[in-house]
Formats: C-alpha cells, sequence, structure tokens
C-alpha cells in the first residue's frame, strides 16, 4: 500500500476507510478495517475488508463462479449480500468514489462480467454490513474507537491479511507505531 496519498481525516463521507483503533474493545471490530460507502444525516454504512468469511459466492448468487470467497462485511443484515465493484453500467449501483460503485442488480452484475465489462477480480462480495445510526459513527470517531483515513483504494482488492498493519503503516508516524500493538497489552 502505497504512503503517498495516505491521510488521516475528521469528517466521515462515503469513500473513506475506518481503521480499528488497535486497543478498539469490541472483539466484532478487534484490528478491522472498513470501507464507507453512506454517510448522511441518517446513518453510515460500510463494509469491513479484512475478514474473510466462509461462503462462496456461487452458493448465495445463482451464476457466479464458487471459487470467490464472500467476505464478512459486518454484524447487520447477515441473511443479505452486497457488493462492490468498478462497473458504472451496473444497473441500480451508487458511486462511491473514483471507479468505484456499490450495490446493484446482480443479474446486471452477472451480465457485466459475462461481457467482460468487469471481472471477478473487480467485485468484492460482502455478507452483512457495519452500519452507525444517526451520530453514531461521528461519537465513535470523537472517542477515537477509528482512525478515519483516505487510503489508496487499490487496497481494497488487495488480500485481506495483513490490511489493517499495512493501512497504519501507510499513514506513517505515530500511526505506523500502533500498527505493531500488541492484540492484548495488558498482557506484556
Amino acid at each position: 500500500m502505497s504512503p503517498k496519498n495516505a491521510q488521516v481525516l475528521q469528517e466521515p463521507q462515503p469513500g473513506l476507510f475506518l481503521i480499528a483503533d488497535p486497543f478498539l474493545a469490541d472483539p466484532g471490530f478487534s484490528k478491522s478495517i472498513i470501507f464507507l460507502v453512506s454517510h448522511d444525516h441518517s446513518g453510515s454504512v460500510g463494509f469491513i475488508l479484512n475478514q474473510p468469511g466462509v461462503l462462496k459466492v456461487g452458493h448465495v448468487i445463482d451464476g457466479f463462479p464458487e471459487e470467490k470467497t464472500v467476505m464478512h462485511g459486518g454484524p447487520v443484515a447477515l441473511d443479505q449480500v452486497f457488493f462492490i465493484h468498478t462497473c458504472p453500467r451496473v444497473t441500480g449501483s451508487y458511486h462511491i468514489r473514483e471507479n468505484l460503485h456499490w450495490a446493484g442488480a446482480p443479474d446486471a452484475l452477472r451480465s457485466a462480467v459475462d461481457y467482460g465489462l468487469l471481472s471477478m477480480n473487480e467485485i468484492l462480495f460482502f455478507n452483512g454490513y457495519s452500519g452507525w445510526g444517526p451520530g453514531q459513527l461521528v461519537q465513535e470517531l470523537e472517542d477515537k474507537s477509528w482512525i478515519l483515513a483516505n487510503l489508496d483504494t487499490k487496497c481494497l482488492f488487495d488480500k485481506p491479511e495483513g490490511l489493517w498493519k499495512n493501512s497504519l503503516r501507510a499513514l506513517g508516524g505515530h500511526y505506523a507505531w500502533l500498527s505493531e500493538a500488541p492484540e492484548h497489552p495488558q498482557l506484556n
């Protein structure tokens, strides 16, 4: 991950990353990194990028290859599959940032793959999502539960192993030091 454009920000918005503080008490989000796809007065939505799931895409959406893993996107709506992709032609999708889009019609997504407009490597599938009510994410940022960062979006399609640590290192300084924090500092 390139540190060239990485920076810490204060105001959440779609297309930014939430990096869990190494001492975040919630085990469901321990050392996680979340990509925000929505943030407004009604709340926020994002997907955990570094928690691979056990489901395969072909088992949950007809017509897709079975080898691609569905990531665990968060604890909300675990009975639904969501996706982020790079194809603006997918009907019903929302532009997030640069060439990234969220949601859309599964049939349109499958057609984009079939017609070569989109490769399977340009799609991320998620089981569930991470959500915050009005003002909740802003409060969690003020409480220092998360580090809000602008990172290179290429990391979305990197392997999830090491993503949390590499994201902190890309921010440099104090954040690079935090990337080496032990999981249970009280045991040291």
